[in-house]
């Protein structure tokens, strides 16, 4: 067994099994996590309480590796997790609901411990689904903005459309196009 498929290996039974001494184990002790909204999470130790602030969050959470694939140091994975959210994450106050989000990671490895995390995750997902006060559609509506020009910055006119017609079904106003805060 190549170091990568050993490596895909762990990453897939410490997702699956919510095998935490597992993944403590296989961290650098500089860890860096970089969440999609620009947060950093510095530190293994800093990183543990991360992962045990959302399995208090989410107590049933469960994870399903969809796609998992190694290339060189990179290890990247495509995967859902279900559970029910009976307490607040990252300062939002828990719905008692059922919740099934999508998430994309990448983990940069050094030698035999992974030293660095991207992850590309909507936690706003479920609160939107739930239509939860005006901050959800706030940010539903900054989701589709963003998606919206995104599709414009690559000059597909027909997904631009199909992103506006997808805002319009949520609720949100016309995509800011060529907003400066969007640009800068």
């Amino acid at each position: 067994m190549t170091i990568q498929e050993e490596r895909k290996t762990m990453m897939r039974r410490a997702l699956e099994n919510r095998d935490l001494p597992l993944i403590e184990k296989n961290i650098g002790r500089d860890y860096v996590l970089h969440l999609a909204d620009g947060t950093e999470i510095v530190g293994a130790d800093q990183y543990v309480k991360f992962l045990n602030a959302l399995v208090a969050a989410i107590p049933d959470i469960k994870y399903k590796v969809e796609d998992i694939v190694a290339d060189g140091d990179i290890i990247a994975i495509r995967a859902s997790f279900t559970g029910t959210n009976t307490g607040p994450l990252r300062g939002i106050p828990p719905t008692g609901r059922k919740v099934s989000i999508k998430e994309a990671f990448f983990f940069r490895w050094e030698g035999d411990k992974v030293v660095e995390e991207w992850s590309f995750i909507n936690y706003m997902a479920p609160y939107a689904a739930a239509r939860l006060g005006a901050l959800t559609r706030a940010a539903s509506r900054l989701d589709c903005q963003i998606l919206a020009f995104t599709f414009q910055i690559t000059a597909i006119d027909q997904r631009f459309f199909e992103a506006t017609k997808f805002c319009d079904n949520w609720g949100a106003s016309k995509p800011l196009i060529g907003t400066p805060s969007l640009i800068s």
